[in-house]
């Protein structure tokens, strides 16, 4: 009998096993699985079993746990980003000491795993072992009971997506602190995505098919002292090709914080370098949100089918945002399941550019539009409270 034939009898076992209490199920059972494969499922049953012990003696003496406690207020509460759960205040699930979970490793390098475009590690390790709120720190084992992560994330509850920080990466961080020292990590500010992973793009640049394409510049981040812009697509980092948003920033993780990088960037056909000093990554990257109250001059204007209304930039208006002496024009709505909207266009948004064109006020920016063609796609640079971003308008876009 092959050992995949003898899992299938093993699992039809257990399963009978469990319904045992029907007397029809438990007597088809013992005619369908015969007595010596029902003994070597039991065998691997064991075998399974005193690995899984030997993995949680090896590993036990050497897990602590922590427990934390504070006043709460009822204001205070957790920062969840998506639907993911990061560490809570109790090392134990339910303050149940030493939980012991498996499973298998569903993925490695996982990335890309919160919504709000900030920093996150790239190489996260997938697992659909069970964990639960208060397993972050824990650690993931592999059957010879070698830690091979450090559990932190979960993606609900009971959906079997946990992921765990890669154990040389723990290892490192750890070491650093232990000696005193401050975590500080490199950063240049912007936010990217891979060339072709947004398809609205993908016509508006011709001549290019791998690199890095950046999409937003945070305000007062390293880039933004820089020449850097918008839509620009960097292919090298010191040289070093890179294709994917995870190689670049795995790149500049490995320089020092204050060090000059040197990006290759392609633009509008050409391929230019651009110095950058890297700066320290901030504990939190976060913008304000600044209603914008109806204005009391100016009317705003609709833009046609994409779902916007925009207006001068008035004194009034950009003293109250403090947009200094930005150049454009605001945008004042959105309309619900636009494409403006779709592209993630947002109230107070000042639009600068349309396809590399810049405007200074509403008769401007609907010439460049009048010039346009939203069938291969609308290039707008936009000013979002001092960072620089942009968004392309598909007139066939989802």
């Amino acid at each position: 009998m092959s050992k995949f034939q003898l899992m299938r009898f093993l699992f039809a076992l257990i399963f009978c096993g469990a319904l045992s209490a029907s007397p029809l199920l438990a007597q088809e059972s013992s005619s369908t699985v015969p007595p010596a494969a029902a003994e070597s499922g039991k065998d691997v049953v064991h075998a399974l079993n005193n690995a899984f012990a030997k993995v949680f003696e090896i590993v036990a003496p050497s897990v602590v746990i922590i427990e934390v406690s504070k006043k709460n207020d009822g204001n205070e509460g957790f920062n969840f980003d998506d639907l993911f759960f990061q560490g809570q205040p109790d090392g134990a699930p339910f303050k149940l000491d030493y939980t012991f979970t498996y499973g298998v490793v569903s993925g490695k390098g996982r990335s890309k795993l919160f919504t709000n475009g900030g920093y996150s590690i790239s190489d996260y390790i997938q697992t659909d072992a069970s964990i639960n709120p208060g397993n972050s720190g824990g650690p993931l084992c592999d059957i010879d009971g070698k830690v091979i992560g450090m559990n932190t994330l979960i993606n609900g509850l009971n959906r079997g997506l946990g992921f765990a920080i890669p154990s040389n990466l723990a290892n490192e961080i750890g070491q650093q602190l232990v000696a005193g020292k401050k975590i500080a990590r490199p950063w240049l500010g912007i936010r990217i995505e891979s060339v072709g992973d947004n398809p609205n793009t993908r016509d508006l640049l011709k001549g290019i098919d791998k690199g890095v394409v950046v999409r937003t510049i945070e305000a007062d981040a390293p880039a933004y002292k820089s020449d850097l812009r918008p839509f620009d697509v960097i292919t090298k980092v010191d040289g070093t090709p890179v294709t994917t948003d995870t190689q670049l920033q795995r790149e500049i993780l490995k320089k020092k914080i204050g060090q000059a990088v040197k990006l290759t960037v392609w633009r509008k056909g050409q391929t230019i370098e651009i110095p950058v000093t890297t700066g320290e990554l901030p504990n939190e990257i976060a913008r304000a949100s600044n209603e914008i109250p109806p204005p009391e001059q100016g009317r705003p204007e609709d833009v046609g089918k994409l779902g916007l209304q925009v207006q001068d930039i008035t004194k009034e208006i950009s003293e109250r945002l403090h947009l200094g002496d930005a150049r454009g024009v605001i945008v004042t709505d959105v309309a619900d399941n636009s494409i403006a909207a779709a592209q993630g266009i947002e109230r107070e948004d000042v639009i600068t550019e349309v396809d590399g064109k810049p405007v200074a006020n509403v008769r401007s920016f609907r010439e460049a539009l009048s010039k346009a063609d939203p069938k291969r796609g609308v290039l707008l640079y936009l000013d979002r409270q001092g960072s620089k971003t942009f968004a392309v308008l598909k007139a066939n876009a989802p």
